[in-house]
């Protein structure tokens, strides 16, 4: 399992979603949020982020008709 594998479903759905819109303009709304854990000295798994923080970003998009 993958990333890729895991959002090939809901990538299919929003593409149908926008394609069959009748709105002559789609917005696309994005932000993107910094997670730092760089004092959980435990956790295993995270990315360096912004340089030398240890963490994970997200990247949300929502698109509006």
């Amino acid at each position: 399992m993958n990333s890729s594998t895991m959002l090939s479903g809901h990538v299919a759905a929003t593409q149908a979603r926008a394609q069959a819109s009748e709105s002559e303009y789609l917005i696309a709304a994005q932000d993107t949020t910094y997670y730092n854990y760089s004092g959980q000295t435990q956790m295993t798994g995270l990315g360096i982020i912004q340089g030398k923080v240890r963490g994970l970003m997200q990247h949300n998009m929502l698109l509006i008709d």
